[in-house]
């Protein structure tokens, strides 16, 4: 009996260590007040060393299921049918006019870039039109995972005299109704350009335009820089995504306390399953023996032992 509890001691001690979430549970379990629009599944698409082709090669083609698929198509019909779950829930937000939706996370490497890509052809596929901007202007990825080159964006509608943000407008080929705002030339200033009169208008201006259906904006992760924080007080939602075995704990709350004093804004949580090792049953809603249970159990082994 006494190694019994001495072991259950030692496995709250070892599991006090961790640093990162292990599982969907935990994170729900954190955050109870907050909403959590859904949970994106592993997918061996994004799980590659030529990370840039491959995301390219699923998002124009095997996003809609083209013959002679090279992925596993029934990962395919998973992830769609969860991006379908999480367009429910952001549309339910929208019943209050809710437009302008910035897509961030507390640290880099959680799929903020790829997660914004999956939202806008995901709205586009359910008949939406929809505007996708890059706005972390200090290390884009949505340019390469449309095979686009670079153009004018962001910073050049910004830093120009003309007050026409549809001329930095770009149309995504092979897509219906999902259109474009580049990061644009490379700034030495970021967060001057997201802190101007003009990026406010441009996001007031297209919040009243009835040209777009919904508005995602793609940033960097909130703590490290102002970005995100500057972008969150001129928007309607905060998507923030988390991932377990990723998502470092004191990170996340840094990053929420953050979000909330400086803008006012509490954020809506994706979880994303973002590789294959924290894809196991374990981290869908938590084992179903506990966790302590598991290790007070291999404790005692070694203490009879």
């Amino acid at each position: 009996f006494i190694g019994i509890i001495v072991s259950y001691f030692v496995a709250f001690y070892q599991e006090s260590k961790v640093k990162t979430f292990k599982n969907i549970k935990e994170i729900k379990d954190r955050f109870p007040i907050f909403k959590f629009l859904g949970t994106i599944p592993f997918n061996n698409n994004f799980n590659n060393s030529n990370e840039e082709s491959n995301l390219l090669y699923f998002l124009q083609k095997e996003y809609n299921f083209q013959q002679n698929s090279q992925f596993s198509k029934e990962e395919n019909i998973i992830l769609k049918e969860k991006m379908r779950n999480i367009f429910s829930s952001i549309k339910s937000l929208s019943k209050s006019n809710k437009k302008l939706f910035l897509i961030t996370s507390s640290q880099p490497g959680e799929g903020k870039s790829i997660i914004s890509a999956l939202l806008a052809l995901t709205f586009c596929e359910m008949g939406k039109k929809v505007l996708l901007i890059e706005a972390d202007l200090r290390k884009p990825k949505l340019d390469n995972y449309f095979a686009l080159q670079e153009s004018n964006g962001i910073s050049n509608f910004i830093e120009s005299k003309s007050n026409n943000y549809e001329d930095f407008i770009q149309s995504i080929k092979k897509t219906d109704n999902l259109y474009y705002i580049s990061r644009g030339s490379a700034s030495n200033n970021p967060t001057k350009i997201l802190s101007s009169k003009k990026f406010e208008d441009l996001l007031l201006n297209l919040k009243e335009s009835k040209e777009f259906d919904y508005v995602f904006i793609n940033s960097t992760p909130i703590l490290g820089v102002s970005d995100a924080s500057l972008i969150a007080n001129k928007v309607d939602e905060v998507i923030m995504i988390l991932s377990p075995r990723l998502t470092t704990k004191d990170l996340a709350y840094e990053a929420i306390r953050n979000l909330i004093l400086e803008s006012d804004q509490e954020p809506k949580f994706i979880i994303n399953l973002i590789s294959k090792e924290i894809s196991t049953k374990d981290l869908d809603e938590g084992s179903s023996i506990n966790y302590y249970i598991w290790i007070s159990i291999i404790y005692l082994i070694l203490l009879i032992i």
